[in-house]
């Protein structure tokens, strides 16, 4: 049986921008050992990204939940693009590598990665994991007599 993880993105705070012109527009390119998985947002290349600078749009909330396997890596990129429809020319701020077989059993506390690669460009990424499923109680049948 594979153990799953539940991946919640929390939100991306903005303690210094590129420094160009205009709010940075961030976004998230997702992999899973290796394997292309999603954007996030869906669609950077149509202007779907998180305006921020450090100044008044220093801060979002963020809304991606997603599953992986238990012992699979997961790689976030945090990029910002420069030329629409051109996701090649898109600026690299920095990757998160995730190792899910290193995650404890039962903890759900918010962890945090910086992004500092690039210039002098920090994000700071939130996160947490749930390895556990949640509880649930399921009604399999009523009966009246």
């Amino acid at each position: 049986m594979t153990h799953k993880i539940a991946l919640l993105f929390v939100n991306l705070d903005c303690v210094k921008d590129t420094g160009e012109s205009g709010n940075d527009e961030i976004y998230f390119k997702i992999w899973t050992d290796d394997q292309w998985y999603s954007n996030y947002p869906l669609h950077p290349e149509n202007g779907d990204v998180f305006k921020m600078t450090h100044k008044d749009n220093n801060m979002r909330q963020l809304d991606l939940d997603m599953t992986v396997n238990y012992g699979t890596v997961v790689r976030i990129e945090l990029r910002e693009p420069d030329k629409k429809k051109k996701p090649q020319k898109d600026e690299i701020l920095g990757n998160m590598y995730l190792h899910t077989d290193d995650i404890p059993i039962g903890d759900t506390s918010m962890k945090a990665h910086n992004y500092q690669e690039f210039k002098k460009t920090h994000y700071i990424f939130r996160y947490r994991i749930v390895s556990h499923r949640i509880p649930t109680v399921r009604l399999l049948g009523v009966y009246c007599q």
